[in-house]
Parts: structure tokens; C-alpha cells; sequence
């Protein structure tokens, strides 16, 4: 949807004046839109977005590998626990994660939808980086180690412009998505 690249120019344009301060926009899957990570942003702005689709990514040797697979294939670098929302909304629970991250070329979908807001240079950049070597993002996937019986594991996979050169970066950015959370229970 546009709102969300809508949403994002406004954050942009709001905290790119704040010169000290860095903003990070968090959001979740249904933000998942290749235009929301070409948005032209601020030195000082980055975001998270959590991850929908098994996108294509484009590899060293130039091949393609759905994002999932290759993000299953990393190792763990570490694990931690951290205290999630239930499914009621109202309490948390303690989690055990394993935390895997890399950095990746996405390649430009083939259905992207360029809507009438998104600038034409920014389509044209947006297909010359598909052209050569993708839009890089950086990606960290988080999975539940040990399940409650009979529930879900928990799993994210958090794509992000922030630099993610270890663990300890990728343990900050996973804090920063888990606070997306209390951001819904006070609306």
C-alpha cells in the first residue's frame, strides 16, 4: 500500500530536520513493499520492516535464492531471550531466540506496482540496482527455540537499512522491532 511509503516521507521529513537525532521506522509485514526501501530518507533516518515475502535475492555468482532458504542456511551467531506480546494483548512471554543475519541484494520484483507518488528517478534507480547488483539491505532472522506445546514459533524476518556488522547489532535491531508492540497496546 502507499501509505506506508506516504507515512514514511512524513516521518522523514520530520525527523531530517532533526539533525542529533536518528529515527528508525518500524513496521510490520504489511509494510513490506520494495518502494518503502528505495524511499529516498534522511542521513539520520533508517528503517525496519518485517518481512512477508520470500523475495528473491541475487547471490555473489549471480544466482537467484528465495531469502528464506538462504537466511535458514546462515549460522547462528547467538541466542537471546526476550519478552514478547501473547496472543490476549494484554501479557508477555518470555522467549528463547536464535539469531541469525547477513546482508543481502533483493532483486526488484517483476509485479512491482510503481504508484503515481513515486518519483520517476526513483524508478529508474530503483531499475538500474536490479540491473546490476539489487537494492542491499541488511537482514536479521529471529526464531523461537522452544515453542509452547501446540503454539506457533515465533519467527521474524526483520529487513533493515541499519548497519548490522555482529551479533551485538543484530540483538539492538531485534530490540527495536520488539517495541513495535507497546506502540499498538497504546493506540
Amino acid at each position: 500500500s502507499v501509505r506506508w511509503v506516504e507515512q514514511f516521507h512524513l516521518f522523514d521529513r520530520v525527523i531530517g530536520e532533526l539533525k542529533h537525532t536518528q529515527g528508525i521506522s518500524i513496521s510490520d509485514s504489511e509494510s513490506d513493499i520494495y518502494e518503502l526501501f528505495i524511499a529516498k530518507r534522511s542521513e539520520n533516518v533508517d528503517l525496519i520492516a518485517r518481512s512477508q515475502h520470500n523475495r528473491d535475492i541475487l547471490l555473489p555468482n549471480g544466482k537467484l535464492q528465495g531469502l528464506q532458504s538462504y537466511m535458514s542456511n546462515l549460522p547462528v551467531a547467538g541466542h537471546c531471550w526476550l519478552d514478547v506480546l501473547k496472543e490476549d494483548k494484554h501479557t508477555y512471554r518470555p522467549v528463547e531466540l536464535a539469531i541469525r543475519f547477513g546482508e543481502v541484494s533483493i532483486k526488484i520484483p517483476e509485479n512491482v506496482k510503481w504508484s503515481s507518488t513515486t518519483p520517476r528517478a526513483a524508478r529508474r534507480l530503483a531499475q538500474r540496482m536490479a540491473d546490476k547488483k539489487g537494492l542491499t539491505l541488511r537482514v536479521i532472522q529471529v526464531t523461537e527455540l522452544n515453542p509452547i506445546q501446540g503454539a506457533k514459533p515465533l519467527e521474524w524476518t526483520l529487513l533493515t537499512t541499519l548497519p548490522v556488522q555482529d551479533y551485538w547489532d543484530a540483538l539492538q535491531v531485534v530490540k527495536y522491532y520488539a517495541l513495535r508492540w507497546r506502540i499498538e497496546i497504546f493506540h
